[in-house]
């Protein structure tokens, strides 16, 4: 469960990138959702999953600008319990750091952490997610991963851009 004592988040940025909108249909999130998400994101085939009212994932978006470099990946999924997901990973693997916060963007009550693995051989990958309440029984999980330090400033502005119609 994100701690209640975490600090403010900064202000994240301004969200650059066109607005993408996906119609959820699920048992967490009947609506839809939208958000800009930084040039070159496209909704992946996983996103055909969400079509599946019992499953937890929304949406799933990849971007296609990396090329042969693992490129940034953004989910959004819901859950009946407020949480971050579990993340896996090499047992070699070396955290390398770890900041939790809480914000009111994009919705009250938003926990956020962020963290940066080293995994021998891959580089580092870093890490974003966030988990807010719709209901006491509803709560959206936003995750996103990068081996490029320099996505995260537009992976959170995509973050705070998130705007949920139920």
């Amino acid at each position: 469960m994100p701690r209640a004592d975490a600090p403010r988040c900064p202000t994240p940025p301004t969200a650059a990138g066109r607005e993408l909108r996906t119609h959820a249909g699920t048992i967490y999130l009947p609506g839809s959702v939208s958000l800009r998400l930084p040039p070159g994101f496209v909704e992946s085939s996983l996103g055909a999953i969400a079509n599946d009212p019992s499953r937890g994932l929304i949406a799933h978006w990849i971007d296609t600008t990396a090329g042969s470099v693992a490129g940034a990946v953004v989910s959004l999924t819901g859950a009946p319990t407020g949480g971050f997901g579990a993340f896996g990973s090499d047992r070699a693997a070396r955290q390398l750091s770890l900041a939790e916060c809480r914000s009111d963007v994009p919705h009250a009550g938003t926990a956020v952490v962020e963290f940066a693995v080293a995994e021998p051989g891959r580089g580092t990958l870093h890490l974003l997610q966030a988990v807010w309440p719709l209901a006491s029984d509803r709560w959206l999980v936003w995750t996103a991963s990068t081996r490029r330090e320099a996505d995260l400033p537009g992976l959170r502005a995509a973050l705070a851009s998130v705007r949920v119609a139920e």
